[in-house]
């Protein structure tokens, strides 16, 4: 379609444009919306599928991305692996990780994962249990968890978000960077607030809803 649309109503199924589409609030996008441009999603959408560069919401404001800016490749890992925890922290159970705390490594937690607030973690996370992200931190590498993952205000995760039940990305949350593609994909919900950025695409099977 045209290179700018606007939409204010439903989509019944399927939406596609080569430029950039602005929603109004409370509008049901259909089964997939996607632009080569950017896709602004206002309060109050319904949405099953996406894709955007980026896709932002309602109150979108771009910021630089601070710690997010240094390079996943400068993460050094040992010449000679003998175990996991080599190149991985290994966790049993659940794990809290104190505020401004920096993770040099890939981690594996067989509970649930809470960071506080401006947590740096340069490499992957795979959770078990639920995983909460704190404010202002940011993970370098993809995030498996098992259950319910929440992003808190103003965080940044530089890689994929998979989740086989939610996903919520709170208030300023950044997905990716300029130039690259990411998903988020949250099998039964996906849920967005206010001035969150994703570039790439948005998944989910269930209830997609910017709040």
């Amino acid at each position: 379609m045209g290179s700018e649309m606007c939409i204010r109503d439903r989509v019944i199924r399927w939406l596609d444009a080569e430029g950039e589409i602005d929603t109004g609030s409370g509008c049901d996008l259909g089964v997939n919306c996607s632009a080569e441009g950017i896709v602004k999603i206002d309060r109050n959408c319904k949405f099953l599928r996406l894709f955007g560069k980026p896709i932002v919401t309602y109150n979108y404001i771009e910021t630089d991305y601070g710690e997010a800016d240094v390079a996943v490749d400068e993460r050094k890992l040992p010449e000679v692996v003998s175990t996991i925890d080599d190149i991985a922290m290994f966790v049993k159970g659940k794990i809290t990780l104190p505020p401004y705390l920096r993770v040099d490594r890939d981690m594996i937690v067989k509970g649930d994962l809470v960071t506080k607030e401006e947590v740096v973690i340069r490499g992957s996370v795979t959770v078990y249990g639920k995983t909460v992200i704190g404010r202002e931190s940011c993970v370098h590498g993809d995030i498996f968890p098992a259950r319910l993952v929440t992003v808190e205000r103003g965080a940044t995760v530089l890689g994929n978000i998979f989740s086989q039940s939610g996903v919520y990305l709170d208030d300023g949350v950044r997905v990716g960077k300029a130039g690259g593609v990411k998903s988020v994909i949250g099998k039964r919900e996906i849920r967005l607030a206010a001035n969150v950025c994703i570039h790439g695409y948005v998944l989910t099977e269930g209830k997609g809803m910017v709040v």
